[in-house]
């Protein structure tokens, strides 16, 4: 088990977290008619992201980088199985069509969100073992992802036609978000250990 050393970073890390999740729910839901601008002014997000990590920093954030590719690729073979299997559906789509622009932008950014919000907090934890990081990224995986969905879901974007739901979000879905969450996590810890990249979040002594 771990345990927080540093209370105020620990916290402040949250909240903040929690602001741009927010933020970032209301900006998707409000303008989910709108999908391509949202594709568009997420692309130019990520665009920057890959800059400042390729060119503008000495110290190159490869991990970061390979992680929001992979997450973006799972995520949207994610999104085709549950929507080709009507378990969950999306809203207001011109031509017809089942899938936003944005999803595969989203995905990334799920991972840039979350990598940087776990690296944050196992810095502030006095055990940084494999056993800590697992169980902060389980309990990050869990919480975060489905309060965004919570914002999107009540604002009209998809609807999920799983049971078992709180505020639209399914147990199951909570399940699936995790399961890929730490199985991005786990290629970058395989990664990390074969490259010997010293990643304070996915690198194991």
């Amino acid at each position: 088990m771990f345990y927080i050393q540093q209370k105020d970073k620990f916290f402040k890390a949250i909240a903040k977290a929690t602001a741009k999740l927010i933020i970032a729910g209301f900006f998707i839901g409000l303008l989910h008619e709108h999908d391509l601008w949202v594709a568009l002014i997420l692309a130019f997000y990520i665009a920057i992201k890959f800059y400042i990590n390729l060119f503008k920093t000495e110290t190159k954030n490869w991990m970061l980088l390979i992680g929001m590719i992979l997450t973006g690729a799972a995520g949207v073979l994610g999104e085709y199985w549950g929507v080709s299997n009507s378990y969950w559906a999306y809203h207001d789509l011109s031509g017809g069509r089942e899938f936003p622009y944005w999803l595969p932008f989203a995905w990334m950014l799920a991972f840039h969100f979350m990598y940087k919000l776990e690296s944050q907090l196992i810095v502030t934890m006095t055990s940084k073992t494999l056993l800590s990081k697992i169980i902060l990224t389980f309990i990050i995986a869990m919480i975060f992802p489905a309060l965004g969905e919570v914002i999107t879901i009540a604002l009209g974007v998809w609807t999920y036609y799983w049971p078992m739901q709180f505020l639209g979000v399914p147990l199951y879905a909570v399940i699936c978000l995790v399961v890929l969450h730490m199985t991005v996590n786990y290629i970058m810890t395989i990664i990390c250990k074969k490259y010997n990249i010293k990643d304070a979040l996915f690198y194991i002594d």
